[in-house]
């Protein structure tokens, strides 16, 4: 019997699979890739769709898709203490395209009452569709 430990069928203390090392792994673990936030990918896409639909119809759908994604960037939080990065994205192209939306409705509004052709075109228009000028609902609703 060899008390020196010098057989060569004894593994070593702190060789993997030693007499220290019985349930440990011999090489650390490789992290592990979270799961990505559906919600938060969602927030993404939705703002990304309301900051395009800028140019198809400007008044109305970005309106309908950024309080989509607001709603679904709130909503990813969860009980964490920040947005994600998708989340962070979507809130910010959400605010982005509220404020072009503003600027374009309020310049059109500008247009329609500065501009006097395009005051006239207006009531011509409003008036084969409604059989009355808009000067005239106006006047009818607001003097009356």
């Amino acid at each position: 019997m060899d008390f020196q430990n010098n057989s060569p069928n004894q593994m070593p203390y702190n060789m993997p699979g030693g007499p220290g090392m019985q349930n440990q792994m011999p090489y650390p673990m490789p992290p592990v890739r979270q799961q990505e936030n559906i919600m938060a990918n969602a927030a993404m896409i939705t703002g990304l769709v309301g900051a395009a639909s800028i140019i198809f119809l400007p008044f109305y759908l970005p309106c309908i898709f950024g309080g989509i994604s607001i709603v679904l960037a709130l909503l990813s939080k969860g009980s964490q203490s920040r947005l994600s990065p998708h989340a962070k994205i979507g809130f910010i192209v959400t605010l982005c395209s509220f404020t072009l939306n503003a600027i374009l409705f309020v310049f059109a509004m500008y247009l329609l009452m500065a501009v006097p052709e395009y005051q006239q075109q207006f009531n011509q228009l409003y008036e084969q569709m409604y059989g009355e000028s808009f000067d005239d609902m106006m006047e009818d609703t607001f003097w009356d």
